[in-house]
């Protein structure tokens, strides 16, 4: 459906058809005549498309995303159920490469959450990029699955109910067709309250590199997770402009994207960053624990824009 379908679809209806019909034509001695029928008569053929999408839009996103209305569906199970199913379409949408033809879904779903009772639970962020990172003492293979997989919106390599790689000591990763990768990617919805936003660093925008730089080795990130992390956030985040970085553990990334490993991990660290717009208020300085690397070790980071 072309922009311009979509903008009569959703926005002007058959108004923005006859805004863009002129109420005039040609008689048989070639003078212009304005004349109703003939102007309705364009509007027919014109809006056939038109309403041939909008009844396609329609079946798409009513018969699609919305269960029966049978009596065993209660408003809460048809609502709910009616959320996941378009975050599943967007997911695939996105690892289809439509990810821009569909950012009004995305934009509905970051502000729509399942309620119950007509309470709607509070907004959702994309978490985006975080990275897995296997470093194994011997090459293992190694199978990881996440417990709520309905939040992905995008994942690499594919997600289809699991991961299993072959992970060797220095990181690489081997999928079951032979494709090699430096990390599990991913990216999911999340809740914005599950960031506390008590305690962070000051992320000016003329030394964003260098602070990360600083903040990520701190941390005890590696050479190559930190030069992911900075190549990725100082691009993502909006130039010129000051941010607060608000530091979630693993034991809170934990319960926003639970994940297991089918080989029990020495060493687990899982770090998702929120970033909220400096305003100047005073800063309270998040104390940094260092990562432990020990034996099978599993390192994360990610990241999502607050506000």
């Amino acid at each position: 459906m072309s922009e311009w379908h979509m903008g009569v679809s959703r926005q002007n209806g058959f108004s923005g058809c006859l805004r863009h019909l002129p109420f005039a034509g040609p008689n048989k001695n070639g003078s212009v005549v304005h004349n109703k029928r003939i102007a309705y008569r364009r509007l027919g053929v014109f809006c056939r498309p038109v309403l041939r999408c909008l009844r396609l839009y329609t079946h798409l996103f009513q018969d699609m995303f919305y269960p029966s209305r049978d009596a065993e569906w209660s408003l809460e199970n048809r609502w709910k159920k009616s959320y996941y199913d378009k975050l599943n379409f967007y997911a695939q949408m996105v690892r289809e490469g439509r990810e821009k033809e569909f950012e009004w879904l995305r934009d509905q779903l970051l502000n729509m959450a399942p309620h119950t009772g007509g309470t709607v639970l509070p907004n959702n962020t994309e978490a985006k990029k975080p990275n897995i990172y296997l470093y194994p003492e011997t090459e293992t293979e190694i199978t990881v699955t996440f417990e709520k997989p309905e939040y992905l919106t995008s994942s690499i390599p594919d997600y289809r109910g699991a991961w299993t790689v072959t992970a060797s000591p220095d990181g690489k990763l081997t999928d079951t067709v032979g494709n090699s990768y430096g990390y599990l990617f991913y990216e999911a919805l999340v809740k914005k309250k599950a960031f506390q936003t008590e305690e962070g660093f000051l992320i000016p925008a003329d030394n964003r590199d260098e602070t990360f730089r600083w903040i990520l080795t701190a941390y005890g990130f590696n050479e190559q997770e930190t030069a992911n992390f900075i190549e990725y956030w100082s691009d993502y985040l909006k130039g010129g402009t000051d941010y607060l970085m608000y530091p979630m553990l693993t034991d809170g990334v934990d319960a926003a994207m639970p994940v297991s490993f089918s080989v029990n991990p020495d060493s687990i660290t899982r770090i998702w960053f929120g970033f909220a717009h400096y305003d100047g208020s005073e800063i309270k300085k998040n104390e940094i624990t260092p990562i432990e690397r020990k034996g099978f070790t599993v390192v994360e980071w990610g990241g999502a824009v607050l506000d």
